[in-house]
């Protein structure tokens, strides 16, 4: 997916992977952490519009895996957040995805309700500061796997 008379910027593409914070729970070309999806790994059908759609509308579709959960504890506090490891007695789950070093221990002794949320952990608003441009860019470098060889990336021709 292009505009006319632009070429997709790989630079641009990874520049915003990591100000955007995908990086922060995304894996790709090797750099990230896999909070959510490994993007290299997307279907190969997978177009631009695909991945803006995603990132536009997080909790459309979410894979069990990177599903976050509602724990109601005995205290009456209300625990959402993806959960890391499952022990006999305790979770670890991450509340914030901006904050993966933090995590929280519950004891299972303390829960109460336990349920699995319908909303993704992913934040919503994440394309609302880029540009149309900006936001093309992004999606191809995800596209392309971060590779910058990719065809997205070739310059586009305008023919008169």
């Amino acid at each position: 997916m292009h505009l006319p008379h632009r070429a997709n910027s790989h630079a641009v593409g990874r520049q915003l992977f990591k100000a955007a914070s995908c990086i922060g729970c995304h894996k790709l070309a090797g750099e990230g952490t896999e909070i959510g999806p490994d993007l290299a790994k997307l279907p190969p059908e997978y177009t631009s519009r695909d991945v803006i759609d995603h990132i536009l509308n997080p909790s459309k579709k979410i894979d069990r895996k990177y599903q976050s959960s509602v724990l109601e504890l005995t205290s009456g506090e209300v625990l959402t957040g993806l959960i890391l490891e499952e022990g006999d007695d305790v979770l670890r789950i991450i509340a914030n995805p901006a904050l993966p070093d933090k995590v929280t221990v519950v004891q299972k002794n303390e829960i109460e309700d336990r349920a699995a949320s319908n909303v993704s952990i992913m934040p919503k608003g994440v394309l609302n500061k880029l540009t149309k441009e900006e936001i093309l860019d992004l999606a191809a470098f995800v596209i392309a796997g971060g590779n910058p060889k990719h065809k997205l990336f070739e310059q586009h021709e305008h023919k008169h």
